[in-house]
């Protein structure tokens, strides 16, 4: 053999990539998992975010520092209070509906937030934020 001759490729090698991946994208577990990979990331962006704009919260809402502590209290004591029962949830409802569900009204609640004015408006939407992010951190 020398250098320039090519060799037939095997037939029975490597499946080709486009071959490996499943049909329907839909039911593949990839994509749950990239997407609870997502959604945590999310939520600790906006943990992040509602620390940092803490301040800017309290001046648009007109609360003091007492109150203020209750901003960020509201949404991490709901993140931690849902994770024990997402697991109950994800075995009796099923793991993708709850995430779903979840992941919308999670969506709905963030968009609403600066749209509020109210402190007790936003303590309740941050509690409800919290309680749908929490089903990412488990």
């Amino acid at each position: 053999m020398t250098a320039t001759t090519a060799t037939a490729p095997l037939k029975g090698g490597p499946p080709a990539f486009a071959a490996m991946l499943p049909v329907d994208l839909a039911h593949s577990p990839v994509l749950g998992i990239v997407g609870v990979i997502l959604g945590a990331g999310i939520v600790t962006l906006a943990g992040r975010l509602l620390t940092l704009g803490l301040a800017d919260l309290k001046g648009n809402v007109g609360i003091g520092f007492d109150e203020g502590a209750w901003i960020g209290s509201a949404f991490n004591v709901a993140l931690m209070f849902i994770g024990p029962l997402t697991v109950y949830f994800g075995g009796l409802l099923g793991t993708r509906p709850v995430l779903l569900v979840c992941a919308g009204v999670f969506t709905l609640v963030s968009l609403g937030l600066p749209l509020v004015h109210s402190y007790s408006l936003l303590i309740v939407l941050l509690a409800i934020a919290g309680l749908t992010a929490g089903t990412f951190i488990r």
